[in-house]
């Protein structure tokens, strides 16, 4: 527990001049990716599912070795596909985790002669199984 009175006691000035000393040293304030890979990892069982992950998850598959089709699709493509079958608010920044947390492989991919884009190595499990669901009436 917090001990209110003794946190009162402490001086802003002096944890702001350490904080300021710090930075100036050259610091490192933040997670590099193995940090933050791990404290994913460590609070795995503390997070809740999003719905982009649950959807991305009973709606599509990464491609097998026994079964290497697939299609390649953007974040957006993805989402739209989705949208076809619920009406579920879902955001390209949570389905870029979901994806990347599933272990969906990213590429980069030239459309058309265009520049090139990244998409993600995906199957659609077909039928979709939103359409009988009562999750497409979302």
């Amino acid at each position: 527990s917090i001990d209110i009175e003794k946190a009162k006691r402490i001086s802003m000035d002096n944890v702001y001049a350490e904080a300021k000393a710090l930075l100036k040293s050259g610091f490192r304030y933040w997670f590099d990716d193995d940090e933050i890979a791990e404290l994913y990892r460590e609070s795995e069982d503390f997070q809740v599912q999003t719905a982009e992950m649950e959807l991305l998850l009973r709606c599509f598959e990464k491609p097998t070795e026994d079964n290497p089709h697939c299609a390649y699709m953007t974040t957006t493509e993805i989402l739209a596909y989705l949208g076809i079958y619920t009406h579920q608010p879902l955001t390209l920044k949570r389905m870029g985790e979901a994806l990347k947390r599933a272990g969906f492989e990213k590429v980069s991919k030239r459309r058309e002669g265009c520049s090139p884009v990244y998409v993600y190595k995906i199957r659609k499990i077909h039928p979709c199984p939103l359409v009988n669901s009562c999750s497409s009436l979302m």
